[in-house]
C-alpha cells in the first residue's frame, strides 16, 4: 500500500516531464549503405597524409649529404697583380702578375668516412620513415576498428530499444487490465529513454572516428566515408620467441639505432685521420714585367697542413666521438631491452582480449540471449514480473556490447604489435593462413 501511494506522489512529476520529452523533435540516424573498405582507408593515408610526405621529405635530403660529404674540398684559383713597384729594375727580372690553382687531396680518406656515416644516417631515416608508416597504419585500422565497434554499438543499441518497446506495449496493456502498476511501466519507459540517450552517444562516435579517419588521410572532415565491415576474428598464435625475433629484426627503432652506431664509428675514425697531413698541390703561372708573352714560367709546388700544432682540439674530437659511439650502443641495448618487454607486454594484451572475447562469445553472450528470450515469454504469460525482464534485457545489452568491445580491442591489440615488431602478422605467427583478409 505505501509502494503504490509513493508511485502516486511519483507520477504527477515524472509523466509530464516523459511526454514534454516525447513531443521533442527527435533526429533519425541513418547508417550509410556504402561499405568502407580498410585497404582503401591505407592507400590512402600512404598516399595523402602529410606527415608521411614531410619524413620520406626528410628522408630524401639525408640522402643528398652522401655525395656532398663524400666530395673533396673545393679547389681554390688566385691572380696575383703589380700594384706598385718602388726601385728600378730590368726588364723581365721580376713578374707582374701571377695566376695559381690548388687542391687538397684527401689522401687520409676522411671524406669517405665522412660519406660512410652520411649513408648511415640516410638510413636511420629511412627506418624513422618506415617507423612512421607503421604508426599512421596502426592508427588508422585503430580508428577504423572503433568506427566499426561504433556502428556496432548503436546497432546493439537499436535491437534492444526495439525490444523493449514492444515490452513497454505489453506493459501497458497489462496496466490496463489491472496486471501491472504505474510505477514498474515508467521504469520500462524509462529505460528506454536512457536508450536513446545512448544511441545519442553512438552518433557522436561515429562522427568522431570519421572524422579523424579523414583527418589521417587528408580529406576535409566532414568528408562522408561508408560504413565498415564488421570485424572478423581469426585466432592468431604468436610465440614469445618468434615475435621477439620477428621485432629485433624489424623494429625500425632498432635499425635506426644500429645504423647510428655505424654513423658514430665512422665519425670516431675519421677524428682519429686527423692526426693525418693532407697535402694541397699548386700550380700557378707568371709573366714578367717587360715580357712579350702571355706566361713566362709556371710553378708547381706542395703544402701540407701540420695538424700536430693543434693537439688538443684533435684529441678532445676523437674523445667526442668516442663517447658518441658508446652511447649510442648503450641506446641500442636499451631499445632491445625495452623492445622486449613492449612485446611481452602486447602478447599479454592480445592473449587478455582474445580470453575476453572467446568467453564472452562462447559462454556469456549466449546465457543472456537465452535468459531475455526466457524472461520475456515467462512475463507474458504472467509467470515473472516487469523487473526481470528490464534486469535480463539489460544484461544482454551489455554482454552483446562488451562481446563487440573485446573483439575490437582485440583487433587494434594486433594492429598495434605489427607497428611495434614492424613485420606482418603472418611473419610472426604458427599459422599464417588462419588470419582471414579484411575486406572479403
Amino acid at each position: 500500500m505505501k509502494s503504490n501511494n509513493f508511485y502516486c506522489l511519483l507520477l504527477p512529476l515524472v509523466l509530464p516531464a516523459a511526454l514534454g520529452a516525447a513531443d521533442l523533435p527527435h533526429h533519425v540516424f541513418v547508417p550509410p549503405s556504402a561499405a568502407l573498405s580498410l585497404d582503401w582507408v591505407l592507400d590512402e593515408v600512404l598516399t595523402n597524409n602529410p606527415s608521411l610526405k614531410g619524413a620520406g621529405a626528410h628522408w630524401r635530403a639525408l640522402r643528398e649529404r652522401v655525395p656532398q660529404q663524400g666530395a673533396w674540398d673545393d679547389p681554390r684559383a688566385g691572380v696575383d697583380f703589380k700594384v706598385a713597384r718602388f726601385v728600378d729594375v730590368p726588364a723581365d727580372s721580376f713578374s707582374d702578375q701571377t695566376l695559381f690553382v690548388e687542391q687538397t687531396i684527401p689522401l687520409a680518406g676522411k671524406n669517405k668516412l665522412r660519406a660512410r656515416a652520411a649513408t648511415a644516417e640516410a638510413s636511420a631515416g629511412g627506418e624513422a620513415y618506415r617507423q612512421r608508416q607503421l604508426d599512421l597504419l596502426a592508427g588508422a585500422q585503430t580508428s577504423y576498428y572503433r568506427l566499426a565497434n561504433a556502428y556496432g554499438q548503436w546497432e546493439i543499441n537499436r535491437r534492444s530499444a526495439s525490444f523493449l518497446e514492444q515490452i513497454v506495449q505489453t506493459a501497458r496493456h497489462k496496466l490496463e487490465s489491472g496486471q501491472e502498476t504505474q510505477g514498474a511501466v515508467l521504469t520500462a519507459e524509462t529505460e528506454l529513454a536512457n536508450l536513446d540517450e545512448s544511441a545519442f552517444d553512438f552518433e557522436r562516435q561515429v562522427a568522431d572516428e570519421q572524422a579523424l579517419l579523414n583527418m589521417l588521410m587528408n580529406h576535409p572532415p566532414d568528408a562522408p566515408l561508408g560504413r565498415p565491415a564488421p570485424p572478423l576474428f581469426a585466432e592468431a598464435d604468436l610465440p614469445f620467441d618468434r615475435v621477439e625475433a620477428a621485432a629485433l629484426a624489424h623494429r625500425p627503432e632498432l635499425l635506426a639505432a644500429s645504423k647510428q652506431i655505424d654513423a658514430a664509428r665512422a665519425r670516431l675514425e675519421a677524428s682519429r685521420r686527423n692526426w693525418i697531413p693532407e697535402p694541397s698541390v699548386r700550380l700557378a703561372a707568371d709573366r714578367y714585367n717587360g715580357a712579350s708573352q702571355a706566361v713566362d714560367d709556371v710553378m708547381a709546388g706542395v703544402s701540407f697542413n701540420l695538424p700536430w700544432f693543434q693537439h688538443e682540439k684533435y684529441a678532445a674530437a676523437t674523445r667526442e666521438n668516442r663517447e658518441l659511439l658508446s652511447g649510442a650502443r648503450y641506446e641500442l641495448d636499451a631499445l632491445r631491452t625495452e623492445t622486449a618487454q613492449m612485446v611481452r607486454a602486447q602478447l599479454t594484451k592480445i592473449q587478455t582480449f582474445r580470453h575476453h572475447y572467446e568467453l564472452f562469445r562462447d559462454k556469456v553472450a549466449p546465457l543472456a540471449r537465452q535468459s531475455i528470450e526466457a524472461s520475456r515469454i515467462s512475463y507474458e504469460s504472467g509467470q515473472a514480473v516487469l523487473t526481470q525482464v528490464l534486469a535480463a534485457q539489460k544484461n544482454a545489452q551489455a554482454s552483446e556490447s562488451m562481446l563487440l568491445q573485446h573483439l575490437t580491442d582485440y583487433k587494434i591489440a594486433l594492429a598495434d604489435l605489427t607497428s611495434l615488431a614492424g613485420a606482418p602478422l603472418p611473419a610472426m605467427t604458427n599459422n599464417p593462413t588462419s588470419i582471414p583478409p579484411e575486406n572479403p
